[in-house]
């Protein structure tokens, strides 16, 4: 029979592993969701540079 100071006891332990283990995912998807945004905001970049280069170049070309 297990007393009820051994039930607390039980009863906290698993709390605790709950709540790391939130912790732990909460952690892993928030790190997660900013690798996703700096991949977006890369691709952008890229887009953007990509876009203006030409027009950078021509500029150049003309002032010279």
């Amino acid at each position: 029979m297990t007393t009820s100071q051994e039930t607390i006891s039980d009863t906290a332990r698993r709390d605790g592993w709950a709540y790391f283990q939130a912790m732990q995912d909460w952690i892993d998807n928030y790190y997660d969701a900013v690798g996703h945004m700096v991949t977006i905001q890369r691709e952008f970049i890229k887009g953007c540079w990509t876009a203006t280069l030409p027009v950078a170049k021509t500029a150049t070309h003309k002032r010279s």
